[in-house]
């Protein structure tokens, strides 16, 4: 018969868990109830942020979309192989054939630049007092002299 207070927290956790495994739905009820109010209250004043936009693609993923749209032949060979194939034929093309997919990717970044512009970055925080500290022990030779 030890006070709850004396048991070891671990041996506390136990027990409570032991105990809500043995509660019946109507004993667990009541917690459910709280849990799903806390749980809505929660969500209504933390709305979930919107999903950022997806980035466009570059020329070569725009390469890479339209070789795979467009040959048959990659259906027919396992997907690591074909990753190969058009890396391989990306890297022999000439600036003039690479020419469409870079304007294409330079049009398609402009217009997402355009409709999400960057966010002014936050500034930084001021130094604590304990850093501005450490600095000026680290730029002298204070540290160095006591040790």
């Amino acid at each position: 018969d030890k006070i709850y207070s004396e048991i070891p927290h671990t041996e506390r956790f136990t027990l409570v868990g032991q105990r809500w495994k043995a509660l019946g739905e109507d004993a667990r009820a009541p917690f459910a109830d709280e849990a799903a109010r806390l749980k809505a209250e929660f969500i209504q004043a933390n709305p979930p942020k919107p999903k950022k936009p997806k980035k466009p693609l570059s020329a070569y993923m725009l390469y890479f979309k339209d070789q795979l749209s467009s040959d048959k032949i990659y259906s027919e060979i396992p997907h690591t192989e074909r990753f190969t194939l058009v890396g391989q034929r990306w890297k022999a093309l000439g600036e003039d054939a690479r020419a469409p997919f870079a304007d294409e990717a330079a049009r398609l970044k402009a217009e997402f630049i355009q409709a999400n512009p960057p966010k002014p970055k936050k500034p930084k925080k001021p130094l604590s007092a304990y850093m501005l500290y450490f600095k000026d022990q680290l730029s002298s030779d204070k540290i160095y002299s006591e040790i």
